[in-house]
């Protein structure tokens, strides 16, 4: 797995122009990231977003 990487100032613009269904998806899945990543045992992450263009 390539990994990247992006600074607060970098990404706080992006996390701002979220609305907060999309925050609460973005934190979701970030806080799984860190729990893989100090335990490769986590479960896999499995997630199912549907909506209109843009989802």
């Amino acid at each position: 797995m390539k990994q990247t990487y992006s600074t607060t100032n970098e990404i706080r613009p992006l996390l701002d122009s979220m609305n907060h269904e999309q925050q609460e998806i973005f934190y979701y899945v970030r806080e799984w990231c860190m729990k893989r990543l100090h335990n490769p045992d986590v479960e896999p992450l499995r997630l199912f977003i549907t909506g209109g263009a843009g989802t």
